[in-house]
């Protein structure tokens, strides 16, 4: 959580990158994946109503404290596995690049091969940076956890990507695999 003063309601809470809230005047802004328990704990939350307008929940932000229990709480249900689950929905969609979170500080770079769990893969491009919370150690990403991170948008590589991928890892290129 981030205090604009001591005292005062967070600027947002943040358990994981996909279950968090944003201070909004008086109110909090909280946004996490669907499933239907979530939905239950969300309506059991005083003063927690869904905005279909802004797409998604509005509480006033004297309750950031129950905001938080219901955030823990909805990151418990939806599982740490849910990321990896998307993945591979991402993945199999054709057309679409899947993704990859990357520390920002990893020197990897647009158009370069590497492998994730066996395959190879070239990176297209990568998304906004954003800070990794402790979320990621639950999720089975501890590796991550406070660092600068962003999604590198990857496409499977052609032959001739691998064919010089291989022939420079050959040559002593350090570690060219990336985490899932």
């Amino acid at each position: 959580m981030t205090l604009d003063s001591p005292g005062r309601e967070p600027t947002h809470i943040e358990i994981a990158p996909d279950v968090r809230a944003w201070k909004v005047g008086r109110s909090y802004h909280i946004a996490f994946p669907y499933h239907p328990e979530a939905k239950r704990v969300m309506d059991g939350l005083d003063s927690a109503y869904w905005a279909p307008a802004a797409h998604c929940w509005i509480a006033g932000a004297n309750r950031h404290g129950e905001i938080e229990a219901a955030l823990r709480r909805i990151d418990a249900i939806l599982g740490p596995d849910r990321h990896v689950r998307r993945q591979a929905r991402e993945a199999a969609a054709p057309g679409k690049l899947a993704r990859t979170l990357v520390p920002v500080d990893d020197g990897l770079e647009a158009g370069q091969v590497r492998q994730i769990d066996g395959r190879h893969v070239t990176v297209e491009r990568f998304g906004r940076e954003f800070p990794a919370g402790r979320g990621f150690r639950r999720a089975g990403r501890p590796e991550l956890d406070g660092k600068m991170i962003c999604y590198a948008y990857h496409r499977p590589a052609t032959d001739a990507e691998i064919e010089a991928f291989e022939a420079q890892r050959d040559e002593g290129d350090p570690d060219l695999e990336m985490a899932p």
